[in-house]
Protein backbone atom coordinates (compact mmCIF):
# COMPACT_ATOMS: atom_id res chain seq x y z
CA UNK A 1 0.00 0.00 0.00
CA UNK A 2 1.67 3.15 -0.88
CA UNK A 3 2.50 5.68 1.87
CA UNK A 4 -0.04 8.61 3.35
CA UNK A 5 2.72 11.00 1.97
CA UNK A 6 3.52 9.58 -0.97
CA UNK A 7 -0.62 10.22 -1.65
CA UNK A 8 -0.26 13.62 -0.72
CA UNK A 9 2.49 13.98 -3.22
CA UNK A 10 0.67 12.36 -5.96
CA UNK A 11 -2.48 14.15 -5.09
CA UNK A 12 -0.44 17.94 -5.64
CA UNK A 13 0.96 16.37 -8.86
CA UNK A 14 -2.41 16.03 -10.26
CA UNK A 15 -3.77 19.32 -8.87
CA UNK A 16 -1.13 20.88 -10.68
CA UNK A 17 -1.89 19.27 -13.99
CA UNK A 18 -5.64 19.38 -14.10
CA UNK A 19 -5.38 22.82 -15.39
CA UNK A 20 -3.05 22.16 -17.91
CA UNK A 21 -5.45 19.16 -19.24
CA UNK A 22 -8.31 21.12 -18.90
CA UNK A 23 -7.14 24.09 -21.31
CA UNK A 24 -5.78 21.30 -23.59
CA UNK A 25 -8.95 19.80 -23.70
CA UNK A 26 -10.63 23.42 -24.15
CA UNK A 27 -8.33 23.90 -27.40
CA UNK A 28 -9.13 20.30 -28.75
CA UNK A 29 -12.30 21.05 -28.68
CA UNK A 30 -11.85 24.79 -30.67
CA UNK A 31 -9.58 22.83 -33.52
CA UNK A 32 -12.58 20.35 -34.12
CA UNK A 33 -14.98 22.81 -34.07
CA UNK A 34 -12.70 25.36 -36.72
CA UNK A 35 -12.27 22.17 -38.74
CA UNK A 36 -16.05 21.37 -39.30
CA UNK A 37 -16.87 25.24 -39.47
CA UNK A 38 -13.90 26.94 -41.25
CA UNK A 39 -15.03 30.35 -43.01
CA UNK A 40 -18.09 30.25 -41.29
CA UNK A 41 -16.73 33.38 -38.92
CA UNK A 42 -15.46 36.26 -40.58
CA UNK A 43 -14.19 38.40 -38.29
CA UNK A 44 -11.88 40.50 -41.07
CA UNK A 45 -12.63 44.56 -41.26
CA UNK A 46 -13.42 43.84 -44.79
CA UNK A 47 -15.31 40.99 -44.41
CA UNK A 48 -13.12 39.22 -46.97
CA UNK A 49 -15.12 35.72 -46.46
CA UNK A 50 -18.64 36.85 -46.26
CA UNK A 51 -21.33 36.42 -49.43
CA UNK A 52 -23.28 39.64 -50.07
CA UNK A 53 -27.61 38.59 -49.61
CA UNK A 54 -28.06 38.48 -53.52
CA UNK A 55 -24.63 35.75 -53.80
CA UNK A 56 -26.57 33.66 -50.70
CA UNK A 57 -29.81 33.90 -52.34
CA UNK A 58 -28.43 32.69 -55.43
CA UNK A 59 -26.79 29.81 -53.73
CA UNK A 60 -29.78 28.49 -52.16
CA UNK A 61 -31.69 28.92 -55.74
CA UNK A 62 -29.74 26.09 -56.61
CA UNK A 63 -31.79 22.71 -57.01
CA UNK A 64 -29.39 20.36 -58.52
CA UNK A 65 -25.83 19.39 -57.26
CA UNK A 66 -23.10 21.62 -58.68
CA UNK A 67 -19.39 20.63 -58.63
CA UNK A 68 -17.02 23.49 -57.84
CA UNK A 69 -13.37 22.66 -58.39
CA UNK A 70 -10.87 26.04 -58.15
CA UNK A 71 -7.29 25.67 -59.50
CA UNK A 72 -5.52 27.95 -57.16
CA UNK A 73 -1.50 28.13 -56.14
CA UNK A 74 -1.35 27.22 -52.55
CA UNK A 75 1.04 29.92 -52.36
CA UNK A 76 -1.09 33.04 -53.58
CA UNK A 77 -2.74 34.57 -50.16
CA UNK A 78 -5.61 36.33 -52.18
CA UNK A 79 -6.19 32.28 -54.30
CA UNK A 80 -6.47 30.69 -51.44
CA UNK A 81 -8.70 33.46 -49.82
CA UNK A 82 -10.93 32.79 -52.76
CA UNK A 83 -11.51 29.15 -52.14
CA UNK A 84 -12.73 30.36 -48.54
CA UNK A 85 -14.62 32.58 -50.01
CA UNK A 86 -16.36 29.73 -52.20
CA UNK A 87 -16.21 27.66 -48.91
CA UNK A 88 -19.40 29.81 -48.20
CA UNK A 89 -21.31 29.14 -51.21
CA UNK A 90 -21.39 25.64 -49.82
CA UNK A 91 -22.14 26.56 -46.44
CA UNK A 92 -25.20 28.24 -47.92
CA UNK A 93 -26.37 25.36 -49.78
CA UNK A 94 -25.12 21.23 -49.40
CA UNK A 95 -25.69 21.14 -53.23
CA UNK A 96 -23.04 23.19 -53.99
CA UNK A 97 -19.49 20.72 -53.60
CA UNK A 98 -16.28 23.07 -53.63
CA UNK A 99 -13.00 21.30 -54.39
CA UNK A 100 -9.40 23.03 -54.11
CA UNK A 101 -6.37 22.40 -56.19
CA UNK A 102 -3.52 22.88 -57.15
CA UNK A 103 -1.98 22.21 -60.42
CA UNK A 104 1.35 21.87 -60.02
CA UNK A 105 0.44 19.09 -57.34
CA UNK A 106 -1.71 17.44 -60.16
CA UNK A 107 -1.10 18.11 -62.98
CA UNK A 108 -2.78 15.40 -64.36
CA UNK A 109 -6.61 16.52 -63.00
CA UNK A 110 -5.35 20.24 -64.42
CA UNK A 111 -5.02 18.71 -68.10
CA UNK A 112 -7.92 16.97 -68.20
CA UNK A 113 -9.61 19.83 -67.04
CA UNK A 114 -8.59 22.08 -69.41
CA UNK A 115 -6.46 24.48 -67.17
CA UNK A 116 -3.23 25.88 -68.12
CA UNK A 117 -3.20 28.61 -65.25
CA UNK A 118 -3.75 28.99 -61.59
CA UNK A 119 -7.15 31.18 -60.81
CA UNK A 120 -9.93 29.28 -62.84
CA UNK A 121 -12.89 27.69 -61.71
CA UNK A 122 -14.37 24.72 -63.19
CA UNK A 123 -18.24 24.20 -62.49
CA UNK A 124 -20.21 20.65 -63.25
CA UNK A 125 -23.76 20.00 -63.15
CA UNK A 126 -25.21 17.14 -64.95
CA UNK A 127 -23.42 17.24 -67.96
CA UNK A 128 -23.02 20.93 -68.50
CA UNK A 129 -19.74 22.16 -67.60
CA UNK A 130 -18.33 25.91 -67.55
CA UNK A 131 -14.59 27.27 -66.76
CA UNK A 132 -14.16 30.37 -65.68
CA UNK A 133 -11.06 32.69 -65.39
CA UNK A 134 -11.86 34.79 -61.76
CA UNK A 135 -11.99 34.36 -58.53
CA UNK A 136 -13.69 37.17 -57.37
CA UNK A 137 -17.23 37.00 -55.51
CA UNK A 138 -19.19 38.58 -58.89
CA UNK A 139 -17.01 35.82 -60.67
CA UNK A 140 -18.61 33.03 -58.95
CA UNK A 141 -22.22 34.15 -58.15
CA UNK A 142 -22.51 34.72 -61.99
CA UNK A 143 -21.02 30.45 -62.81
CA UNK A 144 -23.71 29.42 -60.67
CA UNK A 145 -26.43 31.57 -62.11
CA UNK A 146 -25.24 30.36 -65.92
CA UNK A 147 -24.92 26.82 -64.62
CA UNK A 148 -27.90 26.15 -63.10
CA UNK A 149 -29.97 27.56 -66.41
CA UNK A 150 -30.54 24.45 -68.72
CA UNK A 151 -31.19 26.54 -71.57
CA UNK A 152 -29.93 30.21 -73.09
CA UNK A 153 -32.88 32.29 -72.33
CA UNK A 154 -33.32 35.51 -74.68
CA UNK A 155 -34.25 38.73 -74.01
CA UNK A 156 -35.63 41.09 -76.29
CA UNK A 157 -35.98 44.29 -76.83
CA UNK A 158 -38.34 46.11 -78.32
CA UNK A 159 -36.98 48.50 -82.03
CA UNK A 160 -38.83 51.03 -83.95
CA UNK A 161 -40.04 53.49 -81.99
CA UNK A 162 -36.34 55.17 -81.66
CA UNK A 163 -35.56 53.08 -78.37
CA UNK A 164 -32.32 52.55 -77.10
CA UNK A 165 -30.27 50.51 -79.37
CA UNK A 166 -28.49 47.43 -77.76
CA UNK A 167 -24.99 48.49 -78.89
CA UNK A 168 -25.44 52.13 -77.19
CA UNK A 169 -22.20 53.14 -76.22
CA UNK A 170 -20.46 51.76 -79.06
CA UNK A 171 -21.63 53.17 -82.49
CA UNK A 172 -23.43 55.86 -83.68
CA UNK A 173 -27.25 56.73 -83.81
CA UNK A 174 -29.37 57.51 -87.40
CA UNK A 175 -28.59 60.68 -89.28
CA UNK A 176 -30.98 63.34 -88.18
CA UNK A 177 -34.12 64.35 -89.85
CA UNK A 178 -33.55 68.38 -91.20
CA UNK A 179 -36.78 68.62 -93.36
CA UNK A 180 -36.59 70.12 -96.83
CA UNK A 181 -34.10 72.36 -95.60
CA UNK A 182 -30.50 71.33 -98.30
CA UNK A 183 -28.57 74.10 -96.70
CA UNK A 184 -28.06 71.95 -93.73
CA UNK A 185 -25.41 69.02 -93.26
CA UNK A 186 -26.95 66.61 -92.14
CA UNK A 187 -25.27 65.77 -89.01
CA UNK A 188 -24.72 62.47 -86.72
CA UNK A 189 -26.07 62.64 -83.27
CA UNK A 190 -24.37 60.31 -81.08
CA UNK A 191 -25.80 57.98 -78.52
CA UNK A 192 -27.28 58.98 -75.15
CA UNK A 193 -25.86 57.45 -72.33
CA UNK A 194 -27.81 54.69 -72.38
CA UNK A 195 -26.01 52.19 -71.01
CA UNK A 196 -27.83 49.59 -73.27
CA UNK A 197 -24.84 47.72 -74.42
CA UNK A 198 -23.55 47.59 -70.52
CA UNK A 199 -26.72 45.59 -70.02
CA UNK A 200 -26.16 43.54 -72.92
CA UNK A 201 -22.67 42.66 -71.87
CA UNK A 202 -23.69 41.98 -68.42
CA UNK A 203 -26.97 39.21 -69.59
CA UNK A 204 -24.55 37.43 -71.90
CA UNK A 205 -22.21 37.50 -69.20
CA UNK A 206 -24.96 35.89 -67.10
CA UNK A 207 -25.64 33.10 -70.30
CA UNK A 208 -28.63 34.94 -72.18
CA UNK A 209 -29.06 36.10 -75.27
CA UNK A 210 -30.03 39.17 -76.33
CA UNK A 211 -31.78 40.30 -79.54
CA UNK A 212 -33.57 43.09 -81.01
CA UNK A 213 -37.26 42.82 -82.51
CA UNK A 214 -39.18 45.04 -84.39
CA UNK A 215 -42.50 46.32 -82.11
CA UNK A 216 -44.92 45.79 -85.08
CA UNK A 217 -43.57 41.84 -85.59
CA UNK A 218 -43.60 41.37 -81.80
CA UNK A 219 -46.83 38.64 -81.95
CA UNK A 220 -44.68 36.46 -84.47
CA UNK A 221 -41.38 36.80 -82.25
CA UNK A 222 -43.11 36.86 -78.84
CA UNK A 223 -42.65 33.23 -78.13
CA UNK A 224 -38.87 33.20 -78.68
CA UNK A 225 -38.60 35.72 -76.16
CA UNK A 226 -38.44 34.86 -72.52
CA UNK A 227 -38.80 38.83 -71.65
CA UNK A 228 -39.39 42.00 -74.21
CA UNK A 229 -38.01 45.00 -73.27
CA UNK A 230 -39.01 48.54 -74.43
CA UNK A 231 -35.78 50.45 -73.58
CA UNK A 232 -37.35 54.17 -73.54
CA UNK A 233 -39.13 55.11 -76.53
CA UNK A 234 -39.15 58.03 -78.13
CA UNK A 235 -41.71 58.19 -80.66
CA UNK A 236 -45.32 56.13 -80.21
Amino acid sequence: MMPRAQWRRAGKRLSLWLPVLAVAALLLALNLWASRNLGRVDLTAQRLYSLAPESIEVARQIKQPVTVTWFYDLRNKSMVDALELLRQYEHANPLIRVRGVDPALRPAEAREAGIQFAGSAVLAADRRKLTINGGTETDFTNALIRISQRGAQTVCFTQGHREAMLDSLTSLDDLEDHGDDENLVARVEVHEQHGMAMARNALQTLGFATRGVNAGSLAQTLPACAVVVAAGPRTP
